[in-house]
């Protein structure tokens, strides 16, 4: 076992080099930082201008970003030494969600409630205003973006320039992630305790909802248990739950 220092708060996952050799992470000091798996550091980055709250993600083989808090700015560094190889600045406005890579582009929301996607190299593509922060990573599946905000609406948007097919309003808040629930629907879960499980089509029409009476700030994951699917989910009252998708029983003949 080993402990690596860094210079504030780690407060997010750290993510795998596209090598898959060695990790990446950011830190409350306003740096990412890269080691490998026998705790031998890598690089420092320079200073990003403010906390580093969210996890890094790589984009392509070459390139891994990271996201700063304090000027809602995202910084392409080389995954080899750490070297800035580009930056983006948006509204400002703090980003504390992970940005999504999909396709060689970089997807992500920011506090001002603004949608963004920019090329691997930061050249934006399409920016689309919201009317809500974002603290939910978006998901890149089905050939759609789908972003879920602080007042509960999730929307599909079209990855190309960011069109919302459509919106649904859920019940509550929503601060972790969106899981797909193969083949074609959304797992997501709302801060009053509450599992959703929409359609990816069909206008994100409501199929199931669970109610699992605990605030819920995590993320869903779905694992595929003995042909269910099951969903498992952290809460605020120190358990966690595992919730059963099964098909509504048939109509009686």
């Amino acid at each position: 076992m080993w402990t690596y220092a860094c210079g504030g708060p780690i407060k997010s996952a750290a993510a795998l080099l596209p090598g898959g050799d060695g990790v990446v992470f950011g830190a409350h000091d306003g740096r990412a930082r890269c080691v490998d798996f026998g705790d031998v550091a890598r690089w420092t980055s320079a200073f990003l201008g403010g906390a580093v709250y969210a996890t890094p993600v790589p984009v392509g083989d070459d390139v891994v970003v990271a996201a700063t808090t304090a000027n809602g700015a995202l910084h392409g560094l080389d995954a080899a030494t750490g070297a800035p190889r580009w930056t983006h600045r948006g509204t400002g406005a703090p980003v504390y969600a992970r940005p999504r890579a999909h396709g060689g582009r970089v997807y992500y929301g920011d506090v001002a409630g603004w949608c963004r996607c920019l090329e691997g190299g930061g050249e934006s593509v399409w920016a689309a205003p919201g009317t809500a922060p974002i603290y939910s990573p978006p998901l890149a599946a089905l050939g759609a973006l789908f972003v879920a905000d602080d007042r509960g609406v999730v929307a599909r948007r079209a990855l190309g320039d960011g069109a919302a097919a459509w919106t649904r309003p859920l019940d509550g808040k929503v601060f972790g992630a969106i899981a797909l629930l193969a083949p074609d629907r959304l797992v997501v879960a709302t801060t009053p305790g509450r599992v959703h499980v929409l359609a990816a089509g069909d206008g994100g029409a409501t199929l199931a909802v669970c109610d699992v009476r605990a605030e819920t700030f995590s993320s869903p994951v779905v694992v595929r248990v003995g042909g269910v699917d099951r969903v498992f989910l952290g809460c605020r009252d120190d358990t966690l739950k595992a919730l059963d998708v099964v098909p509504p029983p048939s109509p009686a003949a």
